[in-house]
């Protein structure tokens, strides 16, 4: 099997393992639901919680499409600016240590890279657990659902930005 095939083959898994918890747990449907407003008034109480359930739902979406920009970002950024970047990244994981601590160095040099690697991580964490918080807050779907639904949501984001080609990376 060649190469993008087999790149491929194995981000449809990702994407077909995320799309099936993303729509066993129905995540989309609780958030625009929850993004939405109440359409029936509601006590006071409910409606304060509803606000903060809202609130931390906007923040888990804001987060997550700043990650897919990042990642876009990088993924696209040799092509516009029609030079490479300083690292070579790894396109399977490596066994040795030394070689990932290598790579490691290697974007720690790259202008563009030593700010946008820190900035994604944090927005990939922050973002999956305000999702996971929104998700078991205003829910009934209880926290192993909640968990399911927010990892299907972002391991089907990455499946599909895996299959967006990396120029002269």
């Amino acid at each position: 099997m060649n190469r993008p095939l087999r790149h491929t083959t194995k981000q449809l898994r990702w994407i077909v393992l995320g799309g099936a918890l993303t729509w066993y747990t129905d995540v989309v449907r609780h958030l625009r639901e929850l993004l939405q407003s109440p359409s029936s008034p509601a006590a006071p109480e409910t409606l304060k919680t509803w606000q903060w359930n809202r609130l931390s739902g906007l923040a888990s979406v804001g987060l997550g499409a700043m990650t897919v920009v990042l990642f876009l970002y990088l993924l696209l950024l040799p092509r516009f600016s029609g030079r490479r970047l300083n690292v070579r990244l790894c396109s399977r994981l490596e066994s040795r240590i030394v070689d990932l601590i290598q790579k490691y160095a290697q974007w720690r040099q790259s202008e563009e890279l030593r700010v946008v690697i820190p900035i994604l991580t944090v927005t990939i964490f922050v973002g999956w657990s305000t999702l996971l918080f929104t998700l078991y807050a205003s829910s009934l779907q209880g926290f192993l659902m909640s968990l399911l639904g927010a990892s299907g949501l972002y391991t089907l984001s990455f499946g599909l930005l895996g299959l967006i080609p990396s120029v002269g990376v």
